[in-house]
């Protein structure tokens, strides 16, 4: 009857137990801040049935949030809007249901929301609208999280040279997302392999044969080595490089340089287990058997057929 849907004490007993119970309380008492307080604590999305006035008061919404996420579609237009509110709930004992959030198609065309999100979980990119996915800020945000991300990128965020400078800035292999422009870009590159001298092979050719990229890649990894043309695997010089900062990059060296008997020791300081692939000559020289096996041990040499 209207008298018990008036009746403050049952409404408030009624929803402590099933806060939908609220859709059936008198006006007054959806707009009574302590019976409402009481529903959306018990059932988040009582929220719905709330005066207007509650469903824009943060500590209410707050309250219906922690219970369940997906009752901010039920808040105001403002607090749906309010990303510190929804930065909070995510940053609470579970994770915020993004998909049930951007089904709201206000709130999944919201960028600063979108933005927000993302900071957060950046899997929630995926339910963005078309147009926010290709929003080049709301892809760094995706990036901050993982720069290999560059690969869900659309192909237009691929050649965009600052959203790539800072992927490759931050795990230089992000280089073989970029589009095909950006991967012939010099500075690009350098910046790449500043950070891993692997992201040589998924640079231009062209880089591949330049002397000061190929340089800067084995300084940063000697293994790059392996991407480098075939011309500068005999460059002496390069070659130096790369084994004194990985003795294993000897493999990769070519034009009888596996037989000089100074890029032998640089590698061989560096790595013991190098001499395997030393000329068969310098394998056997008594002196870098000995280097060796300071470097790795006798038992790691005779274990690598070194010996």
């Amino acid at each position: 009857s209207d008298s018990i849907k008036a009746d403050c004490g049952v409404v408030r007993g009624a929803v402590a137990s099933d806060g939908l119970a609220l859709s059936f309380a008198a006006p007054a008492l959806r707009g009574h801040a302590e019976v409402v307080r009481a529903a959306v604590q018990q059932n988040g999305l009582a929220l719905e049935f709330a005066a207007l006035e509650l469903r824009n008061d943060r500590a209410i919404v707050q309250a219906a949030m922690q219970q369940n996420r997906s009752a901010l579609q039920f808040a105001s237009a403002e607090l749906k809007r309010d990303a510190d509110l929804i930065r909070s709930a995510a940053s609470s004992l579970w994770s915020l249901d993004w998909s049930s959030l951007f089904a709201v198609k206000e709130l999944a065309e919201d960028r600063n929301i979108a933005l927000t999100a993302v900071e957060i979980e950046w899997r929630s990119w995926e339910l963005l609208s078309d147009e926010l996915q290709h929003d080049p800020r709301i892809f760094r945000a995706v990036l901050e999280h993982d720069s290999l991300n560059l690969r869900l990128a659309p192909e237009c965020l691929r050649s965009d040279r600052e959203l790539v400078s800072f992927a490759v800035s931050r795990q230089g292999v992000a280089l073989q997302f970029a589009g095909a422009d950006l991967r012939s870009d010099r500075e690009l590159a350098l910046l790449a392999l500043r950070q891993d001298g692997l992201a040589l092979q998924f640079a231009a050719e062209a880089l591949r044969r330049d002397r000061e990229v190929a340089l800067a890649a084995v300084e940063s990894n000697g293994l790059a080595l392996e991407h480098i043309c075939q011309e500068l695997r005999q460059d002496r010089g390069l070659v130096l490089a790369a084994v004194s900062q990985c003795g294993a990059a000897l493999r990769f060296a070519a034009g009888g340089l596996q037989g000089d008997r100074e890029v032998v020791s640089a590698a061989v300081r560096q790595d013991g287990l190098a001499l395997r692939f030393a000329s068969e000559s310098l394998r056997t020289d008594a002196e870098l058997l000995l280097l060796a096996a300071r470097r790795a041990g006798a038992s790691l040499l005779l274990g690598a057929g070194v010996w």
